[in-house]
């Protein structure tokens, strides 16, 4: 996932470079409405190969607006993009949207991507999730947050999953609440975005959570707990890594995190090498 993006940003930056003086003049709305009424059909079609032309026509306006100086530009695109989202269109139209608002999307458009997190299609709900966790504003990670309680199965663990990366201290209490979810997925994504996020609040609800964990549970959430101490003890935070390493020996979690934390103890009391 994580190459898969390096080289999207790879492209975007080589294809801004190549087109960004063809799309330099300011962005008219009503023509913009216009061009891109006529590229979704196409942007939708049931052949692959003949979606490229009209999706690239539109992606090149979206990475050039996304150049440095051109923020009045960008806000033009993206509300005409966010109105366009309301038309009806085939399933790839919409995702190709999404997927522009993912790199170049605002506060702004927060609110009708996350209607689309509610579609009946997959693949729509998909693109919307990830347009919402690569969004740069708060408003994004709260319409994550509020999108869990209506979730479930998949969606619920990709929920709490996108919440991770976002980094965001206020996304912890919904992931300690789904930490004790029936869906072992779904607690393992929780453990794992609350161990990314590694705040105090995200730790000690790791930490509790740890406590009471079932059978099940216990893997996923000692797992994440220990990569909080193997983070801290990085960052120069020895007795608090120390403290959650100690948590990890006891007979109820499983040995090869005991043996792990005991691994982690070691390293930080100097008696083997990192």
């Amino acid at each position: 996932m994580k190459y898969a993006k390096i080289c999207l940003i790879a492209s975007m930056i080589v294809l801004t470079a190549s087109f960004a003086t063809a799309q330099d003049e300011p962005i008219d709305k009503e023509e913009l409405k216009t061009k891109i009424a006529e590229w979704l059909p196409g942007m939708a079609d049931d052949d692959i190969g003949r979606r490229n032309s009209p999706q690239q026509s539109l992606q090149k306006i979206c990475f050039a607006v996304g150049t440095p100086g051109r923020e009045k530009d960008k806000a033009t695109v993206c509300e005409v993009l966010v109105e366009t989202l309301d038309a009806d269109m085939k399933p790839p139209a919409k995702v190709w949207i999404l997927t522009q608002l993912e790199w170049i999307g605002g506060k702004e458009c927060v609110a009708a991507v996350a209607k689309s997190l509610t579609d009946g299609d997959e693949t729509i709900r998909d693109a919307a999730r990830r347009a919402l966790e690569n969004i740069p504003a708060p408003e994004a990670g709260a319409a994550l947050i509020a999108a869990i309680p209506n979730s479930n199965g998949e969606l619920r663990a990709s929920l709490a999953n996108s919440l991770g990366p976002r980094g965001e201290d206020s996304a912890v209490p919904a992931l300690a609440g789904l930490l004790r979810d029936r869906d072992t997925a779904v607690v393992d994504a929780a453990a794992n975005s609350l161990s990314k996020i590694g705040t105090p609040k995200a730790i000690q609800s790791l930490k509790d959570a740890l406590r009471d964990a079932s059978d099940q549970t216990c893997t996923p959430i000692a797992h994440a707990y220990l990569y909080c101490a193997y983070q801290l003890r990085l960052t120069g935070k020895k007795n608090e890594a120390m403290a959650i390493y100690n948590d990890l020996t006891g007979d109820k979690i499983p040995k090869g995190i005991r043996l792990a934390a005991m691994r982690g103890k070691l390293n930080i009391m100097g008696k083997i090498n990192p």
